[in-house]
């Protein structure tokens, strides 16, 4: 079973955000669907670009996406190609943009790790003990620097700027 925190955060928090990934770890990015099969520098406000991936990279593991070409609905003539990251058993954490502008989320942003379960120990290469104290830490920062705040059928730790957004605050 995996492991979550409900989180809402503005452009602002995304930055503070992965400033203390980066001081916590060396850390790279990916987009889920991605126009090109490499790492991200930020969080890019394309609201195409949610879920991202994040990848402690002292923890092994080995990238690698699967080309997906997409057609015209209209036309039914080729419209473009997208990559897909392959999560299957890697040490990612995922983020998933909070609707922050919707006015009543049903399911709201997070961030999870995908812990493997106990059977799955043979598929697993990473030491998913130290995978877990690195999550807690990440979890902690979160609970330490943001609020709890009620938002539709969603109750998310805001980081600052999304609280702000989200109480109408300047």
């Amino acid at each position: 079973m995996g492991r979550q925190i409900a989180i809402a955060m503005q452009q602002e928090d995304e930055e503070s955000f992965l400033a203390f990934l980066a001081s916590t770890a060396n850390v790279v990015l990916y987009r889920s669907w991605s126009p090109s099969p490499e790492p991200v520098e930020g969080f890019t406000q394309d609201t195409s670009a949610s879920p991202f991936w994040v990848h402690n990279l002292a923890f092994p593991w080995q990238a690698s996406f699967e080309r997906v070409n997409y057609e015209n609905k209209t036309t039914g003539g080729a419209a473009g190609t997208y990559f897909r990251l392959r999560t299957l058993h890697a040490p990612l954490l995922e983020y998933s943009r909070h609707p922050i502008y919707a006015p009543n989320p049903q399911a709201g942003g997070r961030l999870y790790w995908a812990k493997p379960a106990l059977l799955q120990s043979e598929e697993v290469t990473y030491d998913r003990a130290a995978f877990d104290v690195w999550f807690t830490s990440i979890a902690r920062w979160v609970r330490k620097n943001g609020e709890k705040v009620s938002h539709g059928g969603t109750e998310p730790w805001c980081l600052p700027g999304a609280r702000r957004s989200l109480q109408n605050e300047p």
